[in-house]
């Protein structure tokens, strides 16, 4: 593991607790409440690869304009380096590819003909928390194992987004079961304080420190203070 090339996720303080960064053609789970700073980290994590050339990609539901245009170098703007997956069934949004969170097959043929060509590229995935209030914790699963699988093969690095707390309990458990790595992220409350924290669940074949750490989202993640 530790000879796999390392994809900066575009937040120092992550990277960090990462001894680097997510190892080529894994697939990490961010999870943690709405507005804490996942789709940030998602955000640098694709802008990372288009300063290397790479093929990035992009699934969604549900964006408007301006979380759409955060994943663009220019203010306001569709990014025309990033395929658009758009999984709501609509045709109103901008995508490059079109499917159904509904029809979940659709999602997965979808995803993995991308994957097939443009190996090697980054993805980030941020349909789960739909995909687990609309499907069962074994159809969700299901879905993962067949995507993981293709992502895998041809060595795609992924970025899964979960907002947690939005689905039963046990379909948590299915979507951290099948990801190779999960970098949990909670609101830690003291009193009247409210302060981001951030920790390593799982990392398969590493050791790491499962402590949580102060984090800094408006420093853009990089000032790490480990957590009392």
């Amino acid at each position: 593991m530790a000879s796999k090339k390392r994809l900066s996720t575009g937040s120092e303080g992550i990277d960090l607790l990462l001894s680097g960064g997510v190892p080529q053609g894994m697939v990490l789970l961010l999870e943690g409440p709405p507005g804490i700073g996942k789709r940030d980290i998602a955000c640098s994590f694709l802008k990372g690869g288009r300063k290397k050339d790479e093929n990035m990609a992009l699934a969604y539901r549900g964006y408007g304009p301006n979380e759409i245009g955060a994943f663009s170098d220019e203010a306001n703007t569709c990014p025309k380096d990033v395929t658009l997956i758009e999984c709501s069934g609509g045709k109103l949004a901008p995508a490059n590819i079109r499917c159904n969170v509904g029809e979940l097959f659709t999602v997965a043929d979808a995803i993995k003909s991308y994957v097939k060509k443009n190996k090697g590229g980054r993805l980030v995935v941020d349909i789960m928390s739909d995909i687990s209030m609309l499907h069962t914790p074994q159809q969700a699963y299901k879905f993962l194992l067949q995507i993981i699988s293709e992502l895998k093969t041809n060595k795609t690095t992924c970025i899964l987004i979960v907002d947690e707390g939005m689905q039963d309990p046990s379909a948590m458990v299915s979507v951290e079961h099948a990801c190779d790595m999960v970098v949990q992220m909670r609101l830690w409350e003291e009193g009247l304080s409210v302060t981001p924290v951030v920790r390593v669940k799982k990392f398969t074949g590493e050791q790491f420190d499962r402590s949580y750490f102060v984090y800094d989202k408006l420093n853009q993640g990089i000032k790490m203070v480990k957590s009392t």
